[in-house]
């Protein structure tokens, strides 16, 4: 299941996108490994939902620090679950993939106003808050 391609109803950013991946890593597949599990070009560069550009191309999102923050380039204000390490490697201890939803247990979240490397890994939260995922359009 892919949850981008299920909401790209609601979301007029990705609606025409041939394209959609969900901005977060599992035990089967991660945001860096895209080029390679889904032929995601890595070449592509990565803008906003306005169009700023925030990385170069695909492959500086897990090797550099973004040129805008998601908040600055209007993605989302909030923080938004990535299930990532810095490096966007699953984080095996992280909401078992998204799954739990109690204050048991810890998920990674990304900081929509960091313009660091760990942008996409900023802090562990309990697996009952409700937050957005990124999606990626291609």
């Amino acid at each position: 299941m892919n949850i981008c391609a299920e909401a790209r109803l609601f979301a007029q950013t990705i609606s025409n996108c041939g394209n959609t991946l969900p901005m977060t890593a599992s035990p089967t597949s991660s945001a860096n490994t895209y080029t390679t599990d889904f032929s995601l070009d890595g070449t592509l560069p990565v803008r906003g939902a306005r169009g700023e550009l925030i990385f170069s191309t695909w492959d500086q999102v897990f090797a550099s620090t973004p040129t805008l923050s998601m908040s600055q380039a209007g993605v989302t204000t909030e923080k938004f679950w990535t299930f990532a390490t810095t490096g966007w490697a699953y984080s095996s201890s992280s909401c078992l993939n998204g799954t739990l939803m109690d204050n048991g247990n810890l998920g990674v979240t990304g900081d929509p106003n960091d313009i660091n490397l760990s942008w996409g890994s900023f802090v562990n939260e309990t697996c009952d808050q409700y937050r957005k995922v990124l999606c990626i359009c291609y």
